[in-house]
């Protein structure tokens, strides 16, 4: 009975210690998405610079071959950010996930835990 009281302890504090990588983890991927979204926020303001600057062009063919120019890079730069940030928010929803199961987890054993050690108890008294 103690072997099995101790192996649940073992387990649990296991658990818990995962729990807490777990939780490490998701803030990680928490820190790098508002990092990634300050990248994008920036990259969004300098877009609006340029084509400020470029609504100052007076010539109309180098207007139209710089605005087209400035798209497509700002379109591929938004992109790989926004791709970057889809990753980021799966690796974020999976841990989330992952925490919530681990607290399931964390409870059943505390309920078994209570259990064993009433039946301990009701044996010893």
């Amino acid at each position: 009975m103690k072997e099995e009281l101790e192996s649940l302890k073992d387990e649990l504090r296991s658990q818990k210690q995962y729990l807490e990588e777990i939780i490490n983890e998701r803030d990680k991927l928490r820190a790098s998405c508002d990092e990634k979204h300050s990248a994008l926020q920036a990259t969004i303001l300098e877009k609006q610079s340029i084509e400020v600057r470029l609504a100052k062009v007076s010539s109309q063919g180098l207007e139209n071959n710089m605005r087209k120019e400035l798209t497509e890079a700002n379109n591929q730069v938004l992109h790989k950010t926004q791709d970057e940030l889809k990753a980021r928010s799966a690796e974020f929803h999976a841990v989330e996930e992952s925490k919530g199961n681990l607290q399931v987890r964390k409870h059943l054993f505390k309920k078994e835990l209570q259990g064993l050690k009433g039946r301990m108890l009701m044996r010893l008294g």
